[in-house]
């Protein structure tokens, strides 16, 4: 005799807490507001929110802001290492930082310019993706480059405001605040 076991049903719903951001874990906000908190941060939940994706342009000035902190972080070690050897080894120095930069942060929840601007990279359960969704998500981000930044302009007709390496890697851009 063999037994079949369904697989879990994705969410129904997609909450999170209005501090971290995350999936706070609980029903217990829908059932009585008053005794839930989030079971990640503690914060007291008043109300339990659905995702609200983050649109374009704040995505381009938290882009602007992780572009700004990573030219202040490589200019001087990028200038040592030119100077020092070639400059393909300037060039790999600054690919590797980047992609460690963004697959990092954005892996862990969002990269600081995200963090700065109150917004979370969440996978469908509202939680930090990982670091192997970051690193996919870097690389796929360099093809939507490569096809004239259109992996991105998808995202201002998606009802989820997903870029094309956004639903690839599995995550959604969310506001926290």
């Amino acid at each position: 005799m063999s037994v079949t076991v369904a697989a879990p049903a994705p969410a129904a719903h997609q909450y999170y807490c209005a501090n971290c951001g995350r999936d706070p874990g609980t029903d217990a906000a829908r059932v009585d507001p008053e005794w839930a908190f989030c079971r990640y941060c503690g914060y007291h939940l008043t109300a339990v929110a659905a995702f609200v994706y983050a649109g374009f342009w704040i995505r381009v000035c938290a882009y602007l802001i992780d572009a700004a902190i990573l030219a202040a972080a490589l200019i001087l070690p990028i200038v040592v290492v030119q100077l020092a050897t070639t400059a393909t080894s300037a060039t790999v120095l600054d690919l590797a930082v980047t992609m460690a930069y963004f697959s990092v942060g954005n892996g862990t929840g969002g990269t600081l310019g995200r963090r700065s601007l109150g917004l979370r990279v969440v996978n469908e359960a509202g939680n930090a993706p990982g670091i192997r969704a970051g690193v996919s998500l870097f690389l796929l981000s360099v093809i939507s480059r490569l096809v004239f930044g259109i992996g991105y302009l998808v995202m201002i007709r998606d009802k989820h405001k997903q870029t094309w390496h956004d639903k690839l890697s599995g995550t959604y851009v969310i506001r926290t605040r």
